[in-house]
């Protein structure tokens, strides 16, 4: 791999995610949330999947969050949503190692779709590690950075911007503004990851990248990287930082995507 790059000696993005990098504290949460999965869904389960700071090592007791992707036999039903969202509620409120336990679930026909190439493929081959059941990325493609990852994954961007304003203001605003904190980091630096020949997961070596290739919005940066490490931040400020470089982001996504 290229040193502190997140590329193989080829170019393509290495996966720096493993099962066996999880940290022993966290593994007793990891394990629980296994189990009553299988307990709330015994038949709908395909295989489930790691991402985010937990498979890779690099997780802070009680302040990082436990991230995971879960593939369904079949689409989900909105009472099965429901359940899945309790789940995630009551482990979080169970878990003292985590400060949030969030589930992205997809269906097997969804995820094995010629046009999810960019989104679920490319995230279950680079972004994920297996934890259990048929694990799916063995079947997909190898990528090297480009501006179509870019936009195929954050197409969502704007709506994330509209959530967080909206949101930021109640009882679960840190939540929220974390959450957007990290959304706008890596969306911006997704746009210039092919330019710098790189790939990073870690927030602080992105906002460092950040600061070269958006030297204008340098103080957005710093702000988005302290609401992704759990400061509260001013709803004014954070606003204005949804107006601002939020949306100069969106911009870049909707070029990048023209």
């Amino acid at each position: 791999m290229l040193e502190n790059k997140g590329l193989t000696s080829q170019g393509y993005i290495d996966n720096p995610y493993s099962v066996e990098y999880v940290q022993p504290e966290f593994t007793p949460v990891v394990e629980q949330m296994l189990r009553r999965l299988k307990e709330t869904f015994p038949d709908q389960l395909h295989s489930v999947y790691l991402y985010g700071s937990v498979p890779r090592g690099k997780a802070v007791f009680g302040q990082s969050d436990l991230d995971v992707s879960v593939v369904f036999h079949q689409p989900l039903s909105s009472n099965d949503h429901k359940q899945l969202q309790r789940l995630a509620n009551e482990l979080t409120s169970q878990c003292s190692a985590i400060s949030k336990l969030d589930f992205d679930p997809g269906h097997l026909q969804e995820v094995l779709a010629e046009e999810e190439e960019y989104r679920w493929q490319f995230w279950l081959k680079h972004c994920c590690c297996c934890l259990w059941g048929e694990d799916l990325s063995t079947g997909f493609r190898l990528h090297k950075p480009s501006l179509r990852i870019a936009w195929q994954l954050n197409e969502d961007l704007s709506q994330v911007l509209e959530s967080a304003r909206e949101s930021i203001q109640t009882q679960d605003g840190k939540a929220s503004a974390k959450v957007l904190g990290k959304k706008l980091l890596r969306s911006a630096y997704l746009l210039v990851a092919e330019q710098d020949n790189s790939w990073l997961s870690d927030l602080d070596s992105i906002a460092k990248v950040l600061r070269q290739y958006y030297p204008d919005d340098v103080t957005s940066i710093e702000l988005c990287l302290r609401l992704a490490q759990g400061e509260c931040g001013n709803v004014h400020r954070i606003n204005e930082l949804i107006s601002g470089f939020g949306y100069k982001v969106v911009k870049q996504i909707e070029k990048a995507k023209a």
